[in-house]
This record gives C-alpha cells, structure tokens and sequence, in this order.
C-alpha cells in the first residue's frame, strides 16, 4: 500500500484549491441532506462504543453524499468510517477508509485531519515502522508551508494547519527520544532537540496569529 503522502502530493494544492471554490450547483440548492443527520449520528454511535451499528449508519451517509454527488460531505463520512473502524482494530479497513477520504480533498482542516488521522493509524496498527508515519506527517508540513507561502488567502489556516502537524510529529520525535534512551543510544538527544524546536516553531505560528500556549495545550 502507498504511503498517503505520496498520494497526497500528487495533487494537494489542487484539491486544497478546489475546496475553496463554491460548491457544485447539485447540492447548493440541498443543504440540508440526510447524509449530515446521518454522520452526526453515526459519530454519536461511535462515542457510546455502539461500532457495528455506527459504521452501518456512516457508510449509508458515504453512499447518499456520493449519489448528490458531494465529494467534501463523502470525504468526512470516510473519515468517520476509519475512526469507528480503529476503534474496532480493523486497522487495514481503517487506513483504506483514510486513502479514499484523500483522494476526494476537502479544506485546509480536513487535510490537517487527514495527516494526522493517518500518521496515528499507521503506528498503531504496527504495520509499518515509525518512519511511515514520520514520513507522512514530514510531507504534510512540507504542503501547509507551501501552501502558507503560496496564497496569501489560506496562510493563516495554512500556518495553524502546520502547526498541528509539527506538534503530532514532535510528539512521535519525544517518543523515538525516550526509546532511543533506553537503548542507551546516544542519538536520543538529538531526536528529543528535534522535537523541541517543533513545539517552538508551533507556538511561534499559533502566536504570530494571536492563538499561542493554549492552543498548543489543546492540541497536545
């Protein structure tokens, strides 16, 4: 199975784009579609432990938001599905669920999502080693800077976006850091100087847009 960055790369700033634009004319007229009563439901579902009955709830809302179609509604019920999935250790139904949500985009913050989502499936479900999630969650930073950097409407949700993904990989960087020290592997301080100066870069983004120290609480 590809890694999510190297799909996420093919087209994210495309996609990120497209999101941006007005909605297609099929479903402006529909705002109000079961496949949201439906989700929000499903996700309630999930919360009560309830995964067989929510996951059954959530791929009837996938299946309505394809059929509008809404790419962006289909893409967040996927989302959900991998999560109610996770939460049932169906790991490789879950991170497939997460590869679907990805190829039909959606915002900045479900792009954030998306990477995160991803980076913490992979090293739960012991599939890969830690540098796969590593991998992912480097290549999501990389598209939120270039993204900050390249448009000038999306750099404050862009650069908070950055931010929580570099806070997501300084939390993988500590964890390497206190396995590498228990090895007694010297590299440990270098992992753990890592991981310092992604916080720090996080709280200078959320800071310069008047969020700073609670934020990042919030997002640890």
């Amino acid at each position: 199975m590809r890694c999510l960055v190297c799909l996420v790369f093919h087209s994210d700033l495309l996609l990120l784009r497209q999101s941006n634009s007005p909605p297609p004319q099929s479903y402006i007229l529909h705002p109000c579609q079961p496949h949201y009563s439906w989700r929000r439901r499903g996700e309630f579902l999930r919360r009560r432990g309830h995964f067989a009955a929510a996951i059954s709830l959530l791929a009837k809302a996938r299946h309505q938001a394809a059929a509008i179609p809404d790419p962006e509604a289909e893409a967040q019920c996927l989302l959900s599905l991998a999560h109610c999935k996770a939460l049932s250790l169906d790991w490789t139904g879950a991170i497939q669920d997460v590869l679907a949500a990805q190829a039909l985009g959606g915002d900045i913050d479900f792009w954030a999502n998306l990477v995160v989502t991803y980076a913490d499936f992979r090293l739960a479900s012991r599939v890969q080693s830690n540098s796969d999630a590593k991998e992912c969650l480097q290549g999501g930073l990389a598209m939120f800077l270039t993204l900050a950097t390249s448009d000038r409407s999306a750099e404050k949700e862009a650069a908070v976006a950055g931010a929580r993904v570099r806070l997501r990989l300084a939390a993988l960087q500590v964890k390497e850091a206190m396995d590498l020290q228990s090895y007694g592997i010297k590299a440990w301080k270098r992992m753990h100087e890592a991981a310092a100066a992604n916080v720090a870069a996080a709280v200078l983004a959320l800071g310069a847009r008047e969020a700073g120290i609670p934020h990042v609480e919030s997002l640890l």
